[in-house]
């Protein structure tokens, strides 16, 4: 029989997604694998979760398109604050209290020249979609506009009622 000097905890060669998918640590005092967890005191919001294990890869995840906060004092998963570098396209994920998710600020209804940000999750931000090809001379970017939560093509009010 071998004999092993250190225990370790099993875990998958690669991780899809380091934001929100963590390794299990191995717990001296309970001599088994498990998922960080907040120091003892903290208290956890409404919009912030432990980790999960997901026994289906092997992993702690965070759930709710929440990223994992590492610091030492926190250890807990919350909703991305990515850093916005340009307010006109980019806005930051907020919490639905009804879907009890974060996600991109979403209007049901939308005028025709209207789009509803979606989510990088490199950027950990919602923004205006971008397209792959662009043709300055006949298109324009659409703008968020953060007094309607959209994104919207440039226009001008309406002021003919003929059309």
């Amino acid at each position: 029989m071998a004999q092993y000097s250190i225990c370790r905890c099993y875990f998958p060669p690669v991780i899809n997604n380091p934001l929100s998918q963590i390794r299990q640590v191995y717990d001296k005092t309970l001599e088994y694998c498990i998922c960080l967890a907040p120091p003892t005191g903290v208290s956890l919001s409404t919009t912030q979760w432990p980790l999960v294990y997901n026994p289906s890869n092997l992993l702690c995840e965070c759930p709710s398109n929440t990223v994992f906060n590492s610091d030492p004092s926190k250890q807990y998963c919350e909703c991305p604050s990515g850093q916005i570098t340009n307010a006109s396209t980019q806005t930051s994920i907020v919490w639905n209290t009804t879907l009890g998710t974060c996600n991109c600020p979403a209007l049901l209804v939308l005028q025709s020249y209207q789009l509803n940000p979606t989510y990088n999750s490199a950027a950990g931000l919602c923004q205006c979609p971008i397209p792959s090809s662009f043709n300055s001379t006949i298109q324009t970017y659409y703008a968020w506009t953060a007094s309607a939560r959209v994104c919207e093509c440039p226009h001008a009010p309406v002021t003919d009622s003929s059309y």
